[in-house]
């Protein structure tokens, strides 16, 4: 066998020994550990950043959908078209209300996680 075929296969495998190593569990540190800090990181930054993109898109189709509502009282009943148009938007906003409201929520958990993250991280470095 040929010396440099391991030595490709250690690079392909980015030095880690087993999957304990990977999910930096082996208790070396090091370089593996940051890495996967890193990667941990990126990955609570994206769902955060797509969280918030979801939250923006509710707020926006919510906005719109108010921008139709009058603030009239309608007590004629010559306007029972406009009142019946008034109660179609009203029952949308409703409608969506609860995807808004578990939105909201996500993105305060998720915001909440990164801060104990980097709270959590000062506090490692300074120990």
């Amino acid at each position: 066998m040929c010396p440099s075929k391991p030595k490709m296969l250690h690079r392909m495998s980015f030095g880690l020994r087993d999957r304990a190593d990977f999910w930096g569990l082996s208790g070396s540190g090091g370089k593996q550990s940051s890495e996967v800090g890193m990667n941990l990181v990126l990955g609570m930054w994206s769902v955060w950043g797509l969280l918030v993109l979801v939250y923006a898109a509710i707020r926006i189709y919510v906005a719109r959908i108010d921008l139709e509502e009058n603030d009239t009282i309608l007590l004629d009943d010559a306007f029972s078209h406009e009142r019946a148009a008034q109660e179609a938007i009203i029952a949308k906003v409703k409608k969506i209300q609860p995807v808004q409201r578990i939105a909201l929520i996500a993105l305060v958990v998720m915001t909440l996680i990164v801060i104990v993250y980097y709270v959590w991280n000062a506090v490692q470095q300074f120990q």
